[in-house]
């Protein structure tokens, strides 16, 4: 059961991420250099709300992508390599590791139009609002660490000798990106189901947290954890929580947590940049959804 439940997650994950390095390189390719500076200039070069929208836009999109974790942050790099600010990119990775069209339909087949409503609010709230905090906290620290990337990025392209055609660059990255990121995909795929086969222990002894409405969205959000949960695959146990009774605002803590917040993220977001921007780009988001379910608790 263990080794087909990890299978299972892995035949999730590997055509999304197939799917999203060849959009990745597509985007390399064919796109004119200036394409997204333009976009960025729309919003940046207007009003600090216009700037504000234009994060809102970015984690709409993101939101609404049909892509989960393993294939947003390859996808994400792609744009990275456009130029176009870091802040509108993270806006985009975040919405789209919390959300997407899979899961909303799903979603709102199992669950009903307020959860369904309610999920898509959280996920662009928790992107939009992540996203301001490490503009003010890490802004500096993150550019320099993506700019070094995207550095590294660059001077392993052009030291490779005369230009290869269109179909082996797309070939070429996905090499290069499956040996980069798939080793971590998998390890983390191996822990994830090993505390799946577990949950059922963890939740049978934490009843009285899960029913407290003021704890409940953080003890859920660090629940979703080791979870790896993609592109709908939480909702058969929300579905459950809302069945015992636990608030609402604390299941879609857990919803928001357990596709975009847990040890898959945490391995691939290291591998991509470093290790202080994963544990950044982890423990923020955890306590912004947990606050998030907390207010909608005391408010509904």
């Amino acid at each position: 059961m263990f080794l087909k439940h990890s299978l299972h997650i892995l035949a999730e994950i590997l055509p999304v991420f197939l799917i999203a390095v060849i959009c990745s390189s597509l985007i390399d390719l064919y796109l004119p250099n200036n394409y997204f500076e333009k976009i960025e200039q729309s919003f940046i070069a207007g009003s600090q709300f216009k700037s504000k929208l234009g994060l809102i836009v970015a984690a709409i999109l993101g939101a609404l992508i049909p892509i989960c974790t393993c294939g947003m942050i390859p996808l994400a790099i792609g744009l990275l390599r456009k130029k176009l600010n870091w802040k509108y990119i993270l806006a985009f990775l975040l919405a789209g590791n919390a959300c997407s069209i899979f899961a909303l339909i799903l979603n709102l087949g199992v669950l009903g139009w307020e959860s369904t409503i309610w999920r898509f609010n959280f996920a662009v709230l928790f992107a939009v609002i992540n996203v301001i905090l490490f503009s003010l906290l890490y802004s500096e620290s993150i550019e320099n660490i993506i700019e070094s990337k995207l550095q590294e990025t660059e001077e392993k392209k052009h030291c490779c000798g005369p230009k290869v055609s269109k179909l082996k660059k797309i070939w070429s990255d996905l090499k290069e990106t499956s040996f980069q990121f798939l080793p971590w995909i998998i390890f983390a795929v191996l822990v994830a189901s090993l505390m799946h086969f577990n949950h059922d222990f963890v939740l049978a002894k934490t009843g009285e947290l899960l029913q407290n409405e003021l704890i409940s969205p953080f003890f859920l959000s660090l629940i979703a954890f080791p979870l790896y949960l993609c592109a709908g695959a939480d909702v058969a146990m929300s579905a459950e929580f809302l069945d015992l009774g636990i608030a609402l605002g604390s299941v879609l803590a857990f919803m928001t947590a357990s596709p975009g917040v847990n040890f898959t993220t945490l391995v691939v977001y290291k591998q991509a940049f470093d290790l202080r921007v994963a544990i950044a780009l982890t423990v923020f988001p955890v306590v912004v959804i947990s606050l998030l379910g907390l207010i909608f608790n005391l408010l509904t």
